[in-house]
């Protein structure tokens, strides 16, 4: 029996997922979407067989998996849904605009066994898994500051993006939760922090919601002392994705849009480089691989749903920061 895996909302995002999956898969995969013409679209161009107008009229007992790729804010109650079914969950990034309903959907995930790894895709490029395996075996010594720049600008990026979640606070859009990404990454590296502190800014022109910040800069504390700024916008014409490590025994770098990481080493006194060949979809493709593996028992899910949780917290309290111009302190895990 095939296995069957129902993509919901399929925009650019949706419609990478099902492209990446037909290649790293051997999955009957079936799309969701309330648009007829990217409904007629995935049909035309992936030979998609079975489609759904509305997530009313498929069936969630026959699939054994369901990616959610709808706008932030519907992501919980689809996926919680899905679940209920009995479905493993591919979760698109952030996993909501607020924690209302997270901790009922992963204790349900953990009482039905099933997995739910979420889309943090920049852990599965091969530079930032160097990084990290630098930072575990402690080639620069402990990190003790580490500076994050993410930017671009959205009407370039996303020409549609009046049509998507960016044009309102409400829905996910804004800087601070776009870059979740980063939010993830860095207490993948780095544990969690213990306080942060965020302002924020709408300061361009095109159209989105006077609520809706295209700028950010955020500061980190962490229980050793280190201190981390991240630095985020949706303003700066050229793509800027970058990373460095401070350590006590040196540096380490990684940058998105260069594909390279280095690490410079006190004690030899030379950096050394790492070059990686690879496109957008290899990054997707490496992610399909370890959700299936994820399903089929054979490995962790990479991102769980606490690591999702612990992304969207810090992301809510950079947001509590720039609207009370205060400093915010994050609950330790236990």
């Amino acid at each position: 029996m095939a296995f069957r895996f129902l993509i919901v909302g399929c925009g650019s995002i949706g419609e990478r997922h099902l492209r990446v999956f037909q290649q790293a898969t051997r999955w009957e995969i079936a799309a969701c979407d309330p648009r007829s013409d990217r409904l007629e679209h995935l049909q035309q161009t992936y030979g998609v067989q079975e489609v759904y107008p509305d997530l009313a009229g498929a069936d969630l007992r026959s699939f054994q998996a369901v990616a959610v790729c709808t706008p932030t804010h519907t992501h919980l109650p689809i996926a919680t849904q899905a679940v209920e079914a009995g479905c493993h969950v591919f979760l698109e990034k952030p996993v909501s605009t607020s924690l209302a309903g997270l901790d009922t959907l992963l204790k349900l995930v953990a009482e039905r066994g099933v997995v739910l790894q979420v889309g943090y895709v920049m852990r599965s490029h091969p530079g930032l898994r160097l990084v990290h395996e630098w930072v575990l075996k402690g080639e620069v010594g402990e990190i003790v500051a580490a500076r994050v720049k993410v930017g671009y600008y959205v009407p370039d990026y996303r020409p549609d993006y009046r049509d998507t979640y960016w044009v309102k606070a409400e829905t996910g859009g804004g800087c601070i939760l776009d870059a979740s990404h980063q939010l993830d990454y860095i207490q993948w590296l780095l544990g969690a922090p213990e306080q942060v502190s965020c302002l924020a800014a709408h300061l361009g022109t095109w159209d989105v919601e006077k609520g809706v910040e295209d700028a950010a800069v955020l500061l980190l504390r962490f229980p050793s002392g280190a201190l981390v700024d991240l630095h985020f916008n949706h303003l700066q014409r050229n793509y800027t994705n970058e990373l460095e490590l401070i350590g006590r025994e040196g540096t380490i770098l990684w940058s998105y849009q260069d594909n390279e990481a280095a690490i410079y080493r006190a004690s030899q006194r030379e950096w050394e480089r790492h070059d990686f060949e690879l496109e957008r979809d290899d990054l997707y493709r490496e992610q399909a691989y370890s959700f299936a593996a994820a399903v089929a028992g054979q490995d962790a899910p990479r991102v769980t749903g606490r690591d999702g949780e612990r992304a969207l917290r810090l992301a809510l309290a950079a947001l509590q920061s720039a609207r009370t111009n205060a400093v915010v302190r994050l609950q330790q895990e236990a």
